[in-house]
């Protein structure tokens, strides 16, 4: 990556910012958080770890280690799970293609509400004859944000897992699945017929290859490598029971997805010379330099050697950014994800994805170049002042870090930037470190704990409820409610440093308080020991995943890809006031990388090509999971609400990233010809607000309207702040 920087005449060498070399800091939480060590979720399936390593929450491989464990774990483009309590107990492999999703509730509807992936077809499963229902176990080794070891034990006592096993490397992306054999006499099972069974030499010496034709109608293909001095069985069919192997097996079992259009263009080929072949781990590295930024995905094998040649299927957001050296490992093999479209097969070990026009100058306020007419801005210090009279530390002293946050977030914070009276940037600062102050204390009610079983900071409320705070104390929304509260601390800093000389004692006292929040949510390094790696955001997906430790039927999902970009945006304003150039700049990249993924995956504009066309007309997904996309809203299905919660906040960060064409279509889907009109409360004034992003003019008469009653403000939301951004956009006359 060293030549990175000759990709903008502006950059040089010397300006490369390296995002994940460092922690953002190794200071242990604060004394004002308890240490909680009673999590109702163990990690006792984790046995080679120490109790001190801080383990992810939120990543696709939790289904293993949650309730029943019999789950699915999306790697993409399969679906993997233990099928304990089947015929034959093993790991069993599913891939669906579109024409098996299920749309429904009315399935003829235009759009339809939702689809989904069936799952649960065991169209391939791995096994042996030493395996049994009840005494078979599993254990999780090697466990990273975007890979793990999943074991499957012969047998298990009192003590855990023990005995011979087979271990399944699992990675995102992986093109095989892969099993380990220790010592076990295998068997591969299909909950359908084997209508063909072919047989052919493997790739190299030793090395067996066999062609699985399911009665289905879908191929799959077997490949078989012993290890050195290990007997290579043979393998006879048994109606019933599947390929069983004639002798105890050390050595590789890898299957594959056949694409059945792909055989009469010679794809199988491309199969064949990767097989035997297999990432166990994926090492990410980044950097930035300018607004340009790339991230890298360098994959190793087998106690950490290189993977050369892998096949691995990229997502279609990975491909749209692919560099030069990259793209020419693309093979044009594709299967279909369950929610993200066709896959495409890569062969490489070392992926490099590219993102330009960073973010770089989006910082407070949205200028669009407006000059604010006297007028303009009287306004606004007319509403500013009135809002100022509001008792902001009682409306954000409430039970839930994500409405206390959310209700100090757009609060008359921008006084300097517009009407530029210091008297009321004193009034205002004063208002924001009151109500911030009983959260940097851990005084609110209920506090936070240091979860010492996960590593983290969570809700002391979950000793009596699960899900109280959204399930904060599972590892739900974290960084939605976390960003609320890092951009008002960034806004903090930076009014105080301007009435002070660019000095801020607040800046001082509290700054290890926000970084704590930062670090729960996306810390960037393993030698952070106190949080995990990148918590909530999934540098796979191009994504945040909003689902803690709670076992999902159809796997992670996300309601809000706007509170994602809020919290992306907040790191970067820490970034800024903090002079952290590396968190700046991951933020830069993070929202780069979001900004493609969201207009891929989760706002819909005409002719997106990820989705059925049935369901485009949503125009946003609603909650995006792993295996399903649901129009809706898991607080209530009502229009607004769907929408809307891909809009909150309106920020200077949602007209770079929501496309004004995308705008107006969902706006004359659902809201235009005075439909609007009919919303009521804070979801009116959202709804006007990002009308903005397309039609200034309109926004503004709406907020500058005799009949405007501080109904359609959503809580934490101020009329001043709307009024100076819709300005900044061109709506004031």
């Amino acid at each position: 990556m060293s030549d990175f920087g000759s990709q903008s005449g502006r950059l040089n060498h010397n300006e490369w910012i390296d995002l994940f070399g460092d922690p953002i800091s190794t200071k242990p939480p604060g004394r004002q958080f308890d240490s909680f060590s009673e999590h109702p979720v163990r990690r006792s399936f984790f046995p080679k770890t120490s109790s001190k390593e801080p383990l992810s929450t939120n990543k696709f491989y939790s289904n293993i280690f949650l309730g029943t464990q019999t789950q699915g774990v999306w790697t993409l483009p399969y679906m993997i799970w233990w099928n304990k309590t089947g015929r034959i107990p093993g790991l069993s492999v599913s891939h669906t293609e579109q024409q098996q999703f299920t749309t429904g509730p009315i399935p003829s509807a235009d759009p339809f509400q939702y689809y989904i992936s069936p799952i649960g077809i065991a169209s391939i499963t791995f096994s042996a004859k030493e395996f049994a229902e009840g005494s078979s176990n599993i254990s999780l080794t090697n466990p990273h944000s975007r890979s793990v070891n999943l074991n499957l034990h012969a047998n298990t006592n009192k003590y855990g897992p023990v005995g011979h096993k087979i271990t399944f490397p699992l990675v995102q992306g992986m093109g095989f699945v892969t099993g380990r054999y220790d010592q076990l006499t295998p068997i591969i099972f299909s909950c359908f017929e084997f209508v063909e069974i072919e047989a052919f030499p493997g790739p190299y010496g030793g090395a067996q290859k066999w062609r699985l034709s399911l009665s289905d109608g879908k191929m799959w293909l077997l490949y078989v490598f012993p290890a050195a001095g290990s007997q290579s069985p043979e393998f006879t069919y048994n109606p019933g029971e599947g390929l069983v192997g004639s002798c105890e097996f050390t050595g590789v079992i890898q299957i594959a997805k056949a694409d059945a259009e792909g055989q009469k263009c010679g794809l199988e080929e491309i199969t064949d010379s990767a097989a035997g072949t297999y990432p166990a781990t994926v090492e990410m590295t980044g950097g930035v330099a300018g607004d340009v930024g790339s991230y890298r995905f360098e994959y190793k094998c087998w106690r950490d050697e290189e993977c050369e040649g892998a096949l691995m299927y990229a997502l279609p957001h990975h491909v749209a950014s692919f560099d030069d050296n990259t793209a020419r490992g693309r093979t044009g093999l594709k299967l279909q994800s369950p929610t993200k479209g066709l896959m495409e097969a890569v062969r490489g070990n070392i992926w490099t994805m590219t993102e330009r026009n960073l973010p770089t100058n989006i910082t407070w306020l949205v200028s669009g170049g407006q000059r604010l007419n006297r007028h303009a801005v009287e306004l606004i210090e007319r509403t500013l002042v009135t809002e100022l009279q509001s008792n902001i530390t009682a409306e954000t002293n409430l039970n839930s870090m994500y409405f206390s946050g959310k209700a100090s977030y757009l609060r008359p914070s921008f006084p300097h930037d517009v009407v530029k009276k210091e008297n009321l940037t004193r009034e205002a600062l004063g208002k924001l470190t009151a109500a911030l102050d009983p959260y940097v204390n851990n005084r609110q009610n209920p506090p936070l704990v240091y979860d010492d079983t996960w590593k983290g900071l969570i809700t002391s409320a979950i000793k009596q409820d699960l899900m109280a705070d959204f399930g904060n104390g599972m590892y739900n929304d974290h960084h939605f409610h976390h960003g609320y509260f890092v951009y008002t601390a960034a806004v903090i800093v930076r009014l105080e440093r301007n009435l002070n000389r660019g000095k801020s004692p607040w800046f001082e006292r509290n700054r290890d308080w926000v970084n704590l929040l930062v670090r729960d949510v996306a810390n960037p390094s393993t030698l952070d020991p106190y949080f995990p790696e990148s918590r909530s955001f999934d540098w796979f997906h191009g994504h945040s995943w909003a689902k803690g430790l709670f076992e999902s039927a159809d796997g992670k999902d996300q309601e809000s890809s706007s509170e994602d970009m809020n919290y992306g945006y907040s790191q970067k304003l820490w970034g800024i006031v903090t002079g952290d150039k590396a968190m700046e700049a991951r933020a830069d990249l993070m929202l780069s990388v979001m900004k493609r993924s969201s207009n891929q995956y989760f706002l819909l504009k005409k002719g997106n090509r990820n989705h059925p066309p049935g369901f485009i007309k949503n125009k946003v997904t609603g909650i995006l999971f792993e295996n399903k996309v649901d129009h809706t809203t898991y607080f209530g299905h009502v229009m607004e609400y769907i929408q809307g919660i891909h809009m909150i906040p309106i920020t200077p960060i949602s007209p770079w990233y929501r496309d004004p064409v995308f705008c107006r279509e969902e706006w004359e889907t659902w809201f235009s010809n005075g439909r609007v009109n009919k919303k009521e409360g804070g979801w009116n004034g959202i709804l006007q607000a990002n009308r903005a992003l397309f039609d200034p003019k309109g926004s503004w008469r709406f907020f500058t309207d005799h009949d405007f009653v501080n109904e359609y403000l959503d809580p934490g939301a101020s009329k001043s702040w709307y009024l100076a951004l819709i300005a900044g956009l061109g709506g004031a006359d």
